[in-house]
């Protein structure tokens, strides 16, 4: 058959109600080299027929170009858009990635979870990056919508409260500069600050300055001792870090991730950090957050409450940069901010001499709070590990309540 100019060939024939031409006709024979490429024409009783009409008749053949031309299919359409999970369901401190996918008219699915723009109808309950990570941040209901393409699709997030862990910080790269990080003073050490305690610090033994509540403190320590025993998928009983972190759990410090992982080689963020400090020292969370970079985020009253303190103070561009890791430096200067202490007349490390930090990690590498990597080195700049800082945190807390 000839049409157009075009050559057509026979490639299968079929019985039914109703033609349609240009359309995925699907055959089982192996010769037909594409839907783009067949049509169907009525070979009874309606007369001539044109490859792709489209009329009731009751017997059809199959056409195929004997000179494959490229026939452009109509483009499927955008039907609507389907969000995982759903719903959402998280503890306070943690956070959910959304997968968001576009569903077409050819039955296709594509993932858009990168081009999609989210928001939250409460991000006092939870929070959602341009990136669909959904963040809680205190108990209660609210929605998170994606919209992609003219279509829009809204999950429901359900945030519970507990002793929930802090967050799923994501990789950067420390710098380990601490004047742009915590800063460079040296409010930790005795001599004047007060201490909320009421006691002088000695070498071995940093105490509370009046930052710090320390009926608070050991309220916490004592709800620990109280709690239930707390366990985790990645720590077995006999690591190094085991006790440390399980004590922390019960004491409402941290916990684990929502598949019952702790990841105590994973490294700690700023923003995770922050959050742990805060829920350690029973520190009031401050209502706003000061950093451009905090404006939503789920740790953004930690780090506020911390910089109300001077604890901490930021970048010099004017962001915290949460998600970045915190060094070991940083940690301990952190927590010094805390405290009195004694400094130390000499250093135990060959790298911590000449760096912002030297005052306080001596100190609390004296007190037995921290200590080195190996071959006499601290490595102030280094990432931290979630395991590592769990252990120096809950070792000064020791320190600290050592009098009760």
């Amino acid at each position: 058959m000839s049409t157009n100019g075009t050559d057509w060939e026979v490639v299968d024939s079929f019985s039914g109600t109703t033609g349609v031409g240009y359309v995925q006709y699907r055959t089982d024979l192996e010769t037909l080299k594409s839907a783009r490429y067949a049509a169907v024409r009525s070979i009874t009783p309606n007369g001539p027929a044109q490859p792709g009409g489209q009329m009731v008749v009751t017997e059809f053949e199959v056409y195929e170009l004997a000179s494959p031309e490229v026939l452009t299919p109509s483009s499927p359409t955008l039907t609507g858009l389907d969000i995982t999970p759903d719903p959402v369901s998280l503890m306070a401190g943690l956070s959910q990635a959304l997968t968001v996918k576009a569903k077409y008219s050819d039955n296709n699915e594509t993932d858009v979870t990168g081009s999609a723009i989210y928001s939250t109808d409460n991000s006092s309950i939870a929070t959602v990056s341009s990136a669909g990570n959904v963040a809680s941040v205190a108990a209660g209901t609210t929605s998170v919508t994606a919209a992609f393409g003219g279509k829009t699709k809204t999950v429901q997030v359900t945030v519970t409260s507990g002793n929930n862990g802090t967050g799923n910080g994501s990789n950067g790269t420390e710098t380990g500069n601490g004047s742009n990080g915590t800063g460079t003073g040296s409010s930790g050490t005795s001599g004047g600050n007060g201490s909320g305690s009421g006691l002088q610090p000695t070498p071995t033994r940093p105490v509370f300055n009046d930052k710090v509540d320390p009926d608070v403190v050991r309220s916490i320590v004592a709800r620990g001792k109280n709690a239930s025993a707390v366990t985790f998928t990645d720590v077995a009983p006999s690591s190094w870090s085991a006790a440390v972190i399980e004590n922390a759990a019960r004491m409402g410090i941290v916990s684990g991730f929502a598949n019952g992982a702790f990841k105590p080689d994973a490294n700690v963020t700023r923003a995770e950090f922050a959050t742990m400090l805060v829920r350690a020292f029973g520190l009031a969370p401050a209502g706003s957050a000061l950093f451009k970079d905090t404006q939503g985020h789920w740790a953004a009253n930690a780090i506020a409450a911390l910089n109300d303190l001077g604890i901490i103070s930021g970048y010099g561009d004017g962001t915290f940069r949460p998600d970045q890791p915190i060094s070991r430096a940083e940690i301990v200067v952190m927590l010094a901010r805390l405290t009195n202490y004694v400094p130390a007349t000499t250093s135990q490390f060959s790298d911590v001499e000449s760096n912002w930090a030297a005052d306080a990690i001596g100190a609390f590498a004296a007190a037995g709070i921290v200590s080195g990597k190996g071959e006499g080195k601290f490595a102030p700049a280094s990432s931290a590990t979630r395991a590592e800082s769990v252990a120096i945190l809950v070792r000064l807390l020791e320190k600290l309540l050592v009098q009760e």
